[in-house]
């Protein structure tokens, strides 16, 4: 729809201390969502800053997707209209091929109506890409189109990544999608996502900057995915952003994600590595270790008070009384994607994606239990699965 991107921003107050360079802004998305919490981040800011707060305030942001995550968004209710016509002056040239390292594209001429909002296109086998002219103008066409080129390099893989994951629950052909950069944010969506999947009109729309787009951009694929190419379209409510959350940060490598991750400073990249969740190999932060101890950072009572996204789209404040008793309006984006991979690992992929089309209310005769029960579950699954990997609180 979503993972967590701009919002309403909300300066947070961190404890003095070594490691107190707390974001001062929270954000929204999918998301991004993040993924959703999603947060909002603004253009340049890395995903781990929130991590580099102090441990017991980390979880304040609540990132989403990753520190921007994750302004993702949707369901089919809360998408609004698309984004008004812009028109800023820039000359077209002739059909240019992008050279990637892998994959050469074609940059071309748009000829449809929406040309004077979006006078270049390129084709790849799993997408549309319509480039907005007012955000070439604003970010200039050298950084518009290098930060695209990056993204490129990893889209086609993680796209066929996530359609080969859910190859048994989606249909046999799944047709490109229709993605649009809208970077100036004229969508008023843009608001509180980083960016959205539009089920009406099948388009993913991209906020704020290529950033944003690399955290954002699976986690809306996967909505795609789930809501438009199955036989049997995800419910909008708890597998809708469970699924994607799970799928993009959980299932797949998701490499423009951690593409994105790549700007974090040393010393950011330092404080993964200390808490545990580095991964070495791949010199790059593991996904899953970090939602599972994001998630239950969003536990921790130095959070109290502070407002963040809630899966069900709301700008909400943490309470006591929310730890005490969660439910699916009141969790985190982290929690959430945790909790699936929670469910996965106990109950089995068929169980979960074999009945992403059931409603909250189906849990008990689903998974004997409501909400709030397979929280709990979840919950002390999450803290041996973090324990046993060496992941430290604090």
């Amino acid at each position: 729809m979503n993972n967590p991107i701009k919002h309403s921003l909300e300066e947070i107050k961190t404890p003095a201390g070594a490691e107190e360079r707390m974001q001062q802004k929270i954000e929204t998305a999918l998301g991004r969502p993040m993924r959703e919490m999603r947060v909002i981040l603004e253009p340049k800011k890395s995903v781990l800053r929130p991590v580099l707060a102090v441990a017991a305030v980390i979880a304040l942001c609540f990132l989403g997707i990753l520190g921007l995550r994750q302004l993702r968004p949707t369901d089919p209710a809360a998408i609004g209209p698309a984004a008004q016509p812009v028109t800023a002056e820039l000359q077209q040239p002739e059909n240019v091929a992008l050279t990637l390292p892998t994959l050469p594209y074609l940059l071309e001429n748009n000829e449809g109506n929406n040309a004077t909002s979006y006078p270049y296109v390129i084709h790849t086998p799993s997408a549309t890409w319509y480039l907005s002219a007012e955000d070439m103008a604003a970010q200039g066409e050298e950084a518009f189109f290098s930060g695209l080129e990056q993204l490129l390099q990893n889209q086609e893989r993680d796209f066929a990544e996530a359609r080969d994951y859910l190859a048994p629950y989606l249909q046999e052909e799944i047709p490109p999608i229709d993605i649009y950069t809208d970077f100036c944010g004229h969508a008023e969506e843009s608001a509180t996502y980083g960016a959205y999947y539009n089920a009406n009109r099948r388009e993913i729309r991209l906020f704020h900057d290529w950033d944003q787009a690399g955290y954002a951009l699976l986690h809306e694929y996967v909505h795609y995915l789930t809501m438009s190419c199955s036989p049997r379209p995800v419910s909008a409510t708890l597998f809708n952003e469970g699924v994607a959350e799970y799928v993009s940060c959980f299932a797949c490598e998701n490499r423009m994600m951690h593409a994105s991750i790549s700007s974090a400073s040393a010393e950011e990249l330092d404080f993964a590595r200390r808490i545990g969740i580095w991964d070495e190999e791949a010199d790059s932060v593991d996904l899953a270790r970090w939602y599972l101890y994001m998630a239950e950072k969003s536990r921790d009572p130095a959070i109290v008070g502070t407002k963040y996204t809630a899966v069900s789209g709301g700008l909400i404040t943490r309470t006591e009384k929310i730890n005490e008793n969660p439910s699916f309006g009141n969790v985190s984006y982290y929690e959430l994607g945790a909790m699936f991979a929670y469910l996965v690992d106990a109950y089995g992929e068929d169980a979960v994606f074999g009945n992403w089309d059931k409603e909250l209310t189906d849990l008990p005769e689903l998974f004997g239990k409501d909400f709030t029960g397979l929280y709990w579950d979840w919950l002390d699954w999450n803290r041996a699965q973090r324990e046993s990997l060496g992941i430290a609180m604090d």
